[in-house]
């Protein structure tokens, strides 16, 4: 109700007593939506008006003194500077008033919630609008702005008592509070007619409340569901609420941002632990690699060529059963291929257990930081929080990365996001000794294999990153995609050339067929 006609019945008077006769000595922004407005007073004091108008909120506030920022201010309205301030309008059911200096100039205050305006006029002519984009607003008349609405009895059996036609400046709030006060039950016309311009009086006594009813705080000219505080002054109303509002407002956002990305990375984080716990068992009670590759051996001679799948007679469980195959690859360079994963299957097992652990102990983690920050009641306590949760293994975890991570044999791959990230990716996150790869001749992610310590990368580490880098480029489509690979110590951004461009030398080419990732 804070941009409510009601409301503006009680500011606008207040207002006027304050800057009529006095003059206008500044107007700037500094900010995106908002516009600072100084008046010298006819009792040479400085009065400030602070309009906050971003599509998601827009309020007037008063604060006593205002310090203009040094630089990223910028000065508005010079038409009207030193202009002396002659009247106020409110117009008639509308959440706009004029504010009426000498020379025929006018500044019109449209306070539309999401589409709040200020407009300067010369008698009917347009000079200057503070928010150029709102396209309505260059049609605007402000002699056209009073609204004349018929709120007689008669009208209002006429419309079938249609409270929101007749009384269309009601609002939410006046309809919460007249359904408070029992206006359903009231038995006849003449009756719930009685009890609106009962509400009507009430609002115009001047009484101010901020309340709840379980949502964000908001300023009211009755008493509806809780009251926080009441006031007789509307400028000290204004105050208040702005100020309370900015305050829960900003934290409530920043609260939910932050825990958006931990629920986000919670989320993330059980599904790891899920298929990796299902992946750990199968790789534990299933069928190794090593068996694989001998019942492919043995029936070698069944398997069609190019088929994705075959039944073939497993002598390890002495019946017939399904096998996954890759069409690019024969059945002999399939088993040797499944024979080079059962030298490493322990080691997966070792590995993949090791970062189940971590993940589990990273999901509870990130629940226990989900809930304190969900009890986090005021600024003082999330900021306190927040200072606690920065530098936090979690909290590096949430940062928007530019690239994506697969876990495979103990080595962290990263594939890039897109040509942007690529070169983030490439030149802030990889170590000059990491493994840096790419698909030839066509564009497509840069992807890192990092460097474990006292290891060399092996060929399955290799072919499974090559398989990645040749998914995400233009080539995934193809059989085979050659994949070039060097150590990120020698790739060179190339000066001037769009994103993700590069020079690279002493590379390999590898011959893989594209493979999208599984991530965890």
């Amino acid at each position: 109700m804070h941009n409510n006609y009601h409301f503006f019945k009680h500011l606008v008077p207040a207002i006027a007593e304050r800057i009529t006769g006095g003059r206008l000595i500044e107007c700037f922004t500094q900010n995106k939506n908002e516009l600072i407005l100084g008046f010298s007073t006819k009792n040479s004091e400085d009065f400030y008006i602070k309009a906050a108008l971003s599509p998601e909120f827009s309020c007037l506030s008063f604060p006593n003194q205002f310090a203009r920022a040094g630089r990223n201010s910028m000065d508005l309205f010079e038409d009207v500077l030193q202009k002396r301030v002659e009247r106020l309008y409110l117009y008639k059911n509308e959440r706009a008033f004029g504010v009426f200096f000498e020379d025929g100039l006018q500044w019109l205050f449209k306070m539309h919630g999401n589409r709040s305006n200020i407009l300067l006029f010369r008698d009917e002519e347009l000079l200057e609008l503070f928010k150029k984009k709102l396209a309505k607003d260059h049609e605007l008349n402000p002699r056209e702005m009073d609204r004349e609405v018929d709120q007689s009895f008669a009208r209002y059996l006429e419309l079938e008592e249609n409270v929101k036609r007749i009384f269309p400046t009601f609002g939410p709030r006046v309809m919460d509070y007249l359904i408070e006060k029992g206006y359903n039950q009231c038995e006849g016309a003449e009756a719930r007619f009685a009890m609106i311009q009962a509400s009507i009086d009430r609002m115009d006594e001047g009484k101010l409340f901020i309340c709840s009813s379980g949502e964000q705080p908001f300023l009211s000219c009755l008493p509806v569901g809780e009251v926080l505080a009441s006031f007789d002054d509307p400028i000290a109303a204004s105050n208040e609420f702005f100020y309370g509002f900015i305050s829960s407002y900003h934290l409530d956002n920043q609260k939910q941002q932050l825990i958006k990305q931990l629920e986000k990375r919670s989320k993330q984080a059980f599904n790891y632990i899920e298929k990796s716990k299902s992946k750990l068992k199968q790789l534990q009670e299933g069928l190794g690699h090593k068996e694989k590759a001998d019942v492919i051996m043995a029936n070698m001679h069944q398997i069609p060529k190019g088929a994705k799948s075959a039944l073939l007679f497993n002598f390890y469980s002495n019946k017939e059963e399904k096998f996954e195959l890759k069409p690019t690859l024969s059945p002999q360079k399939l088993a040797e291929q499944y024979y080079r994963k059962a030298k490493n299957q322990r080691l997966e097992e070792e590995n993949l257990q090791m970062n189940l652990d971590h993940k589990e102990q990273e999901w509870l983690q990130l629940q226990s930081w989900i809930e304190q920050f969900n009890t986090a009641e005021d600024f003082k306590a999330f900021k306190k929080l927040k200072k606690e949760f920065t530098g936090t293994s979690v909290a590096k975890n949430t940062e928007n990365l530019p690239y994506n991570v697969l876990q495979y044999e103990g080595y962290e791959i990263r594939i890039g996001k897109g040509a942007a990230h690529n070169d983030e990716l490439t030149f802030r996150y990889a170590n000059k000794n990491d493994m840096w790869l790419h698909a030839r001749d066509v564009p497509g992610s840069h992807v890192i294999i990092k460097q474990k310590p006292g290891s060399n990368f092996g060929k399955n580490i290799l072919e499974k990153a090559a398989s990645i880098a040749a998914w995400y480029s233009k080539r995934k489509t193809d059989a085979l995609c050659p994949v070039d690979y060097t150590l990120k110590k020698y790739v060179r951004k190339i000066k001037g050339a769009k994103a993700g461009a590069v020079n690279f030398e002493k590379e390999h080419t590898i011959m893989v067929p594209p493979e999208k990732p599984d991530f965890k």
